[in-house]
């Protein structure tokens, strides 16, 4: 009997630990899917309701898959042939500067994307600081990150969350 027990608990402790490797085969699609649920519940506990879910997938927030007719939303530096998959979430109105956004990089152009996020983030920096002053200090303390061929700029108010998402699902691509 403690064999069979013995060979569970191996078993299970060896099925937890690949489902943890496997976070870094995490497509960009699962990834963003993750922030978005993250983003939802940050939405209901400030008062959502479903009647509001059912208007907008994420009230106040617009979803923008970046490819295809969506190439207009790039930000400055960021060419259509630098990322084979691109998504982004970013507030309705320009009274908030939430945005993320993740790449999934062609080969060798991680470390592009990531130098065009960074001279994004200082003019979002100075368009915000002439502006509202409570929304640059949330684009002072924007993460932008890379793993492998994923990058991602988080503005948001709680930008470490997303960034944890963002680690655990990618991995070490």
């Amino acid at each position: 009997m403690q064999k069979i027990v013995a060979a569970a608990v191996l078993a299970a402790l060896f099925l937890a630990g690949c489902s943890g490797a496997k976070g870094g085969d995490a497509d960009p699609a699962d990834i963003f899917a993750a922030i978005k649920d993250h983003v939802r519940a940050d939405l209901e506990a400030a008062g959502y309701s479903d009647e509001d879910f059912q208007l907008q997938e994420l009230p106040g927030y617009r979803i923008v898959n970046l490819q295809g007719a969506d190439f207009e939303q790039l930000p400055p530096g960021i060419r259509p042939d630098d990322f084979r998959e691109g998504y982004m979430l970013e507030a309705d109105m320009m009274l908030n500067a939430d945005r993320i956004i993740l790449f999934q990089a062609e080969k060798d152009k991680a470390g592009a994307i990531q130098d065009a996020l960074e001279l994004y983030q200082a003019a979002q920096l100075q368009m915000w600081e002439q502006y509202m002053a409570d929304q640059a200090e949330k684009v002072r303390n924007t993460i932008i990150s890379a793993r492998g061929d994923l990058v991602i700029y988080i503005t948001y108010p709680d930008a470490d969350a997303i960034a944890d998402i963002f680690a655990r699902h990618a991995g070490r691509r």
